[in-house]
């Protein structure tokens, strides 16, 4: 059995999360909000793998999850780039 809880069935919680906490809700989506900024002088992938790292730092398998799925869509690949 896993230590660790994951339900994916969770997120369906998260608007009402945003409606009970909204300070600290949007405290938790803070960093997507940092990573998508456009006039950030960084690549999106490389912020995008910022917040991935963050994501495994706690390991939270949603977080990774998301995240993972971010950065890929950011050009983010196993391939090292040239």
């Amino acid at each position: 059995m896993s230590e660790q809880y994951h339900n994916v069935n969770d997120l369906r919680f998260l608007n009402q999360m945003g409606k009970l906490t909204p300070d600290e809700f949007s405290a938790w989506l803070g960093p997507d909000e940092v990573v998508s900024c456009e006039e950030a002088p960084s690549p999106r992938k490389y912020r995008e793998l910022s917040t991935l790292g963050a994501a495994v730092s706690t390991q939270c398998p949603c977080c990774i999850e998301a995240q993972v799925e971010n950065a890929n869509g950011a050009g983010v690949s196993r391939e090292k780039d040239q």
